[in-house]
């Protein structure tokens, strides 16, 4: 009995994000932002669960030092639709994980994700460019006022266990 390849066991969805991530790869593999290479992740199964875990991550890898890929888009295969994380955004998020600035400029980014939206609109996918917003901006402070309830409730809860206690115990 002959053994399948691994593209003749894919599934529809899983064999189609393998198409786009391959054909990407061709497409932007000479490319680069800064010392960075855009990539997109293949799929590592063969089934993509009718399409649901067919997302693609689109990230940027350094080629020159060791460094963490920047994760600049999602690519959702089911829906045909694609995420692209603007400059803003991809700073902010950067900031926020590495506590360091983006390794690269703002115009070398930009001219890519324009080149790299042109690409997979003429692959038939809708696009979403996703820019920063108070989402993902850290979460205010608790006001002083809250930790006062927070007291009040624990003594309160306090003084009803004693009370408690203290029926019981007749």
């Amino acid at each position: 009995m002959a053994r399948l390849s691994k593209e003749e066991l894919f599934t529809r969805y899983a064999r189609e994000a393998n198409d786009l991530s391959t054909d990407f790869v061709k497409a932007f593999g000479g490319a680069r932002v800064g010392g960075f290479a855009p990539d997109m992740l293949a799929p590592e199964a063969a089934s993509t669960l009718d399409g649901a875990q067919a997302h693609q991550t689109l990230r940027l890898v350094a080629k020159e030092a060791m460094g963490q890929p920047i994760v600049f888009g999602m690519l959702k295969v089911r829906e045909k639709e694609v995420e692209l994380r603007e400059y803003d955004r991809l700073e902010l998020l950067h900031e926020r994980r590495f506590e360091a600035n983006l390794p690269f400029q703002r115009e070398p980014y930009d001219k890519f994700l324009a080149e790299a939206e042109a690409w997979f609109r003429a692959q038939g996918l809708a696009i979403f460019r996703l820019g920063p917003t108070p989402s993902i901006q850290p979460p205010p402070m608790p006001s002083g006022g809250s930790s006062k309830l927070v007291w009040f409730a624990i003594v309160a809860l306090l003084i009803a266990g004693a009370v408690a206690y203290a029926l019981l115990r007749k």
